[in-house]
């Protein structure tokens, strides 16, 4: 797909299929009368509406722990999470190795229902697999395993 811009506002818009949830990458690369060049990538999340035939949903949001991205990465990737519910909720995430070592603390505390994401720079770590593990305060509890490759 060639798309040329005539101004400098574009808006662009993406639309999935009924009933469609997911993710996936949306690659950009544009290029200027003087073959000039830049490239780069953005996350789509396709998410549930907040309303269906007019009845506005109370709480969109359920607890998940979505993948981190990039992965494999070096040395830092971003980790996001959900959390559900319809009040404020006690929430840690965690990176563990594979001998169940706490190594890091990403967040920790109370958190009201939405979406976050947070970062780990993993730096100072060796390449390896290692363990994310979201946990909520109504027992809630998703691990992912990501990898650190130097």
């Amino acid at each position: 797909i060639v798309v040329t811009i005539l101004d400098s506002a574009y808006t662009v818009m993406l639309s999935a299929e009924q009933d469609f949830q997911g993710e996936g990458w949306l690659y950009i690369a544009v290029q200027d009368d003087s073959l000039a060049s830049a490239a780069d990538s953005l996350l789509v999340l396709v998410e549930s509406p907040l309303a269906l035939d007019g009845k506005q949903i109370d709480n969109p949001y359920i607890f998940d722990l979505a993948s981190n991205y990039p992965n494999p990465f070096n040395p830092v990737t971003t980790i996001r999470y959900t959390v559900g519910g319809s009040e404020i909720t006690i929430v840690d995430v965690s990176i563990y190795n594979v001998l169940g070592q706490k190594v890091a603390v990403l967040s920790s505390g109370r958190y009201a229902p939405g979406r976050y994401k947070t970062e780990w720079n993993a730096a100072g770590y060796s390449s390896g697999v290692y363990i994310v593990c979201f946990t909520a305060g109504n027992g809630y509890r998703k691990a992912r395993k990501i990898l650190l490759l130097k």
